[in-house]
């Protein structure tokens, strides 16, 4: 199960970061909010991990 989780949020997080490199800084808000909540996912998905 968690490998089906994980890798969705992976992606996410790189395609983020490629997203990084070519906006503008004005654009950067919505990317830290993705970044952010994609960190939260895996956060949530690890801890899960350990409870089952």
């Amino acid at each position: 199960m968690t490998h089906e989780l994980k890798t969705p949020v992976f992606l996410i997080k790189l395609a983020a970061k490629i997203l990084e490199e070519r906006l503008q800084v004005s654009e950067h808000t919505v990317l830290q909010l993705i970044k952010r909540e994609s960190d939260r996912l895996l956060y949530c998905f690890i801890s899960i991990k350990y409870l089952i």
